[in-house]
C-alpha cells in the first residue's frame, strides 16, 4: 500500500529541512530597472532544440494527439475537419506563449515593486533551488499547481512508456497572511468568485498599502514516478493502444494515482513553515471560542503561543521564529481505534488524510501525544497525564468549529429546531472518556 511509504514513527524533530534566504533583500539594495534589464540567459534542457513561436504551433497542430481529437470532433458535432481545425488554430493562437522577452522584463520590474510593497521578505531554500535549477538543465521541466487532473497529464508520459521517468517535485508556499482574504472567506462560505476585471485590478490597488509579511518558497525533494510505481503498475497494458488515443485509466492507474497526490500533497504539508502570528491566531481562536473574556492579557498570550510553538516543534511542524522510544500501541483496544477511525471518515472531506492509513494515522497519533507526555500507557491502560490535560483540551478545541458546523447542517436537514449532531452515544462517551472531557 502507497501510505505505508508516507508514514514512519521517525521522530519528525529529527527531519533535516534546508535553510532560507530572503530574495527581496537585494531587490530592496539594487535598482529594479537595472535588475529588468540585465543580461538575461536563462538554463536550457540541454536536449531542447529552440525553435520559433510559428513552429512550435505548426507542431501541435500536427501532433497526432490533436489530429485524433479533431477527427473525433468533426465526426461527433457534424463538422468537417478543416472547420476544426480551425477552431483549433483559434484556441492555440489564444493560449499559446509568444517568447516575447519585453514581457519578462516587464513583469521583472513590476513585481519587483510590488513584492517589496506587500511582503518583509521571500524566503527560499536556496538548495531546493539550485536542484531544481539543475534538473532544468538534464530535464525537461513543467510548473503545474496541486491538482490531480493535472498530475494525470504529467504521469501519462512515463505511463505510456514515452520517457524513463519523471521527477516531481513538491514545492511548498507558505503565506503569514493571505492576500485575498475577504474573498477567500466569502468563497468558503459558498458566495460565488466574481469575474476578474480590469476595473477589479485597479480596485484591488488598496491592498498594497497592507503589510502582508512573509512568504516561504520551499522546493522539496524530488519524487520519482518510476519508483512510486514499482510493484504497483503494470504498463504492458498501454503496449496494445497508440500512445496518441486517449483511453480511459483503469481503476489500477486511478488508484495509484491517487495515492501518489495523497504523498506529494503530504510532502508539501510537511515543508510548510509556521510562523509566530498564525500561532497567535491559532491561539485567539481557539480562546473566544472557549472562554467569555473579551480579551486576552499579553503576558497570557505570549505564555500560550510559546507553549504551542514548542508542542508543535514536538509534532514536527516547521517553524520560522525569531531570535525517544517508540510506543507500544499494541495495548489499545478496538474500542479506541473504532472511535478513531470513526472520526477520521468524518474528518477525511476537511483534512488530507491518506485512504487506507487509519492504522498508521492512529499509530502516529499515539506515538506523538506519548512522546509529548499527553498520554501514558501502563499495560492494558491509557491514561491522560496532568500535564496531557492542557495539550488534548486545546487539540479537540481545534475541531469544535467542525462540529458546530456539522451539527447546524444536521439541524438544517432535519429542520428541527431542538436538533443535535446524531453521534453513536456508546462512541461519544467512549471518547470523552479517553480525552478526559468527564
Amino acid at each position: 500500500m502507497a501510505s505505508e511509504a508516507v508514514y514512519s514513527h521517525r521522530d519528525p524533530m529529527l527531519k533535516k529541512r534546508d535553510d532560507f534566504e530572503d530574495i527581496l533583500e537585494e531587490r530592496r539594495n539594487s535598482s529594479d530597472l537595472r535588475y529588468a534589464l540585465k543580461c538575461y540567459t536563462p538554463v536550457l534542457y540541454k536536449g531542447l532544440t529552440p525553435c520559433k513561436v510559428s513552429e512550435l504551433k505548426q507542431m501541435v497542430l500536427q501532433s497526432d494527439q490533436l489530429g485524433y481529437v479533431i477527427t473525433q470532433v468533426s465526426k461527433e458535432k457534424g463538422m468537417t475537419t478543416d472547420e476544426v481545425t480551425g477552431e483549433a488554430a483559434a484556441i492555440l493562437e489564444e493560449m499559446a506563449q509568444r517568447l516575447q522577452l519585453s514581457t519578462v522584463r516587464f513583469f521583472a520590474f513590476t513585481l519587483s515593486k510590488v513584492f517589496k510593497t506587500l511582503f518583509r521578505s521571500i524566503c527560499v531554500n536556496e538548495e531546493g533551488l539550485q536542484r531544481l535549477q539543475q534538473a532544468i538543465h538534464n530535464h525537461p521541466v513543467v510548473l503545474l499547481p496541486s491538482h490531480r487532473s493535472l498530475l494525470n497529464i504529467v504521469m501519462d508520459p512515463f505511463l505510456k512508456g514515452e520517457v524513463f521517468d519523471i521527477s516531481l517535485v513538491p514545492v511548498s508556499i507558505s503565506y503569514e497572511r493571505t492576500l485575498e482574504e475577504a474573498l477567500y472567506a466569502r468563497e468558503l462560505l459558498g458566495v460565488p468568485k466574481p469575474k476578474e476585471s480590469t476595473s477589479g485590478l485597479f480596485k484591488a490597488r488598496k491592498i498594497l498599502s497592507e503589510d502582508y509579511g512573509s512568504i516561504h518558497v520551499y522546493f522539496g525533494q524530488p519524487v520519482s514516478v518510476r519508483s512510486l510505481a514499482e510493484s504497483r503498475v503494470n504498463r504492458s497494458q498501454f503496449n496494445l493502444i497508440p500512445r496518441h488515443i486517449p483511453t480511459r485509466p483503469s481503476e489500477e492507474i486511478l488508484s495509484f494515482v491517487n495515492d501518489s497526490a495523497y504523498r506529494l500533497v503530504r510532502a508539501q504539508e510537511e515543508n510548510m513553515v509556521l510562523k509566530p502570528w498564525v500561532l497567535l491566531a491559532f491561539v485567539l481562536l481557539q480562546k473566544q471560542a472557549t472562554e467569555d473574556k473579551p480579551g486576552t492579557a499579553l503576558d497570557e498570550l505570549t505564555e500560550q503561543a510559546v507553549w504551542l510553538r514548542d508542542l508543535s516543534r514536538h509534532y514536527g511542524a516547521f517553524l520560522h521564529w525569531p531570535g525517544t522510544v517508540r510506543a507500544q500501541l499494541s495495548v489499545f483496544s478496538n474500542n479506541e481505534n473504532s472511535i478513531f477511525s470513526f472520526l477520521r471518515n468524518m474528518f477525511s472531506n476537511e483534512f488530507i488524510l491518506c485512504p487506507g492509513a487509519t492504522v498508521q494515522d492512529f499509530e502516529e497519533a499515539c506515538y506523538l501525544l506519548v512522546k509529548t507526555g499527553a498520554l501514558q500507557i501502563n499495560q492494558q491502560e491509557v491514561l491522560i497525564t496532568e500535564r496531557g490535560h492542557r495539550t488534548l483540551a486545546f487539540l479537540t478545541s481545534v475541531l469544535d468549529p467542525f462540529l458546530q458546523g456539522y451539527q447546524v447542517r444536521e439541524m438544517h436537514t432535519q429542520g428541527e429546531e431542538q436538533g443535535t449532531l446524531k453521534l453513536n452515544k456508546v462512541m461519544l462517551n467512549s471518547l470523552e472518556d479517553t480525552l478526559g472531557k468527564k
